[in-house]
């Protein structure tokens, strides 16, 4: 029978550094709190501006049961994804011109 050691260790782990890292850190925020049940590559492929952050995290509490967050720890994880989103390079393609795009019926 595995032991249980293993797990209890990595809940300490995990509870000991949620509680004791700076609270302006929004990057480990994010893996801290989202990761708990988000792929990071799901958080990331999202974009948008600290009122979408805000709104998400609502959502996520109303619907989801996402458990208390302090508020300093809260502001960091909407900031963080915010500034993210402002300076993650864009890969989609410019559009098209105009005179390329079929004609309209």
């Amino acid at each position: 029978m595995p032991s249980r050691l293993p797990r209890a260790w990595l809940m300490f782990m995990f509870l000991f550094l949620a509680s004791s890292t700076n609270a302006q850190d929004g990057e480990l925020m994010v893996q801290t709190y989202c990761a708990a049940c988000h792929s990071l590559a799901l958080v990331y492929s999202q974009s948008g501006n600290n009122r979408f952050w805000r709104d998400t995290i609502d959502l996520m509490r109303a619907k989801h049961n996402l458990g208390p967050i302090a508020p300093e720890r809260e502001a960091a994880i909407i900031d963080y994804l915010a500034k993210r989103a402002v300076e993650r390079p864009t890969f989609r393609r410019a559009p098209l011109d105009p005179a390329l795009l079929p004609e309209s019926p």
